[in-house]
C-alpha cells in the first residue's frame, strides 16, 4: 500500500474510533508517517518508589502559605486584633452592607482580609451605627434616609473582634458542624487589648 494511502485509510479510521485509547495511538502513528511532531503531551515524570513528592509549592509560597481563616489562639475562644477598615458595599442589595476588614497587627494573622456584615432595615442597621460610633462618626443620611458611602470608613484605623462559632459546613444542614472564627464587632482603637502575635 503507498503511502498516502496509507495516510488516508488511518485518518479515516481516526475519524471514527471510539475508544480514546485506541485513537490516541492511531494519532500517534499518523504523526510518525507523516512526519510531524505528536500533539499528544509528553507523560508525567514519575518519581522511583521511595523519593520526594513534589508539590509545586516554592518554599518561598510554603512559607507565606496560612489559613484564610482568622487564627484564634488556643484556648481562646476570642481575639481581638489591630484592623484597617475598607470599601463598603452591599452583601444582599436592599439587605445588608458589607465592611471590608484587613488585620494590620502582626502575627500569623497580620494581612488577612475578612468582612463584617450588617442589616439595613430599622430593626438591623443598629450594628452599622455601632461601627460608625466606634470610630467617632455618624453614618450618613441622605434626604432622611441612612446612605452610608462606600469609602465613609476606607482606611480608618480601628480593632476588630473575632469569635469562635460552630455551624454546618457551607450552612447545609446535613453536613457536618464545623468550628470557625467570626468578626463580629468592630471596635475603637485601644477599647481592648489587641491579641499579641496572632
Amino acid at each position: 500500500m503507498a503511502k498516502a494511502d496509507e495516510i488516508k485509510e488511518l485518518k479515516a479510521k481516526i475519524a471514527t474510533e471510539e475508544d480514546p485509547d485506541v485513537k490516541s495511538a492511531m494519532e500517534e502513528e499518523l504523526a510518525t508517517l507523516t512526519g510531524k511532531a505528536s500533539t499528544k503531551p509528553a507523560p508525567a515524570a514519575k518519581a522511583p518508589a521511595g523519593d520526594s513528592l513534589m508539590t509545586g509549592t516554592s518554599q518561598e509560597e510554603y512559607e507565606l502559605a496560612g489559613s484564610k481563616f482568622i487564627v484564634i489562639p488556643p484556648g481562646k475562644s476570642e481575639a481581638y486584633l489591630a484592623v484597617e477598615l475598607g470599601i463598603q458595599s452591599w452583601d444582599t442589595p436592599g439587605h445588608s452592607i458589607a465592611l471590608e476588614v484587613t488585620v494590620t497587627e502582626q502575627g500569623e494573622n497580620f494581612g488577612k482580609i475578612d468582612k463584617i456584615s450588617y442589616g439595613v432595615r430599622a430593626n438591623a442597621i443598629w450594628k452599622g451605627k455601632d461601627i460608625y460610633r466606634a470610630l467617632d462618626m455618624e453614618m450618613p443620611s441622605v434626604d432622611g434616609t441612612m446612605a452610608p458611602g462606600p469609602t465613609d470608613l476606607a482606611g480608618k484605623a480601628a480593632v476588630g473582634l473575632w469569635k469562635k462559632e460552630h455551624g454546618h459546613k457551607g450552612g447545609d444542614p446535613e453536613a457536618e458542624i464545623v468550628e470557625y472564627s467570626k468578626l463580629v464587632s468592630i471596635l475603637p482603637v485601644g477599647s481592648q487589648p489587641a491579641t499579641i502575635g496572632v
